[in-house]
């Protein structure tokens, strides 16, 4: 196994992995009287995040006092959507990888039958 399969094998499972395992996003928002908080929200896998549409109509809201750590669910009527716009970028990118990845490997494919056919 040539050194280029094995690093196209790699940024494959890079790719694939980037794609579906869980993420989590830290932003910054402001509630209705103008504090600033920082929030958290866990987001699922970016190929089911980023073609996620409203899955529920209701949103949870979590708070801890004396903390600067805020645990929020948006309502997508909100329009704040971060699981969504950095899943889709996350799924790019891992994307991304894949068909790097896949071309590596044809490539050097086709350079070992070409090679190995003189």
């Amino acid at each position: 196994m040539t050194w280029r399969r094995v690093l196209a094998i790699g940024i494959v499972a890079l790719g694939m992995t980037f794609v579906v395992l869980p993420f989590r996003i830290s932003f910054p928002f402001r509630q209705e009287g103008g504090v600033a908080l920082a929030g958290t929200v866990r987001c699922h896998g970016p190929i089911r995040s980023a073609f996620e549409h409203g899955r529920s109509e209701g949103a949870w809201f979590g708070y801890a006092p004396n903390t600067t750590n805020t645990s929020v669910i948006f309502n997508p009527a909100t329009g704040l959507r971060p699981c969504v716009t950095r899943g889709r970028l996350r799924l790019a990118i891992g994307s991304a990888g894949l068909v790097a990845g896949a071309l590596l490997l044809a490539f050097d494919r086709r350079r070992l039958q070409v090679t190995g056919a003189t």
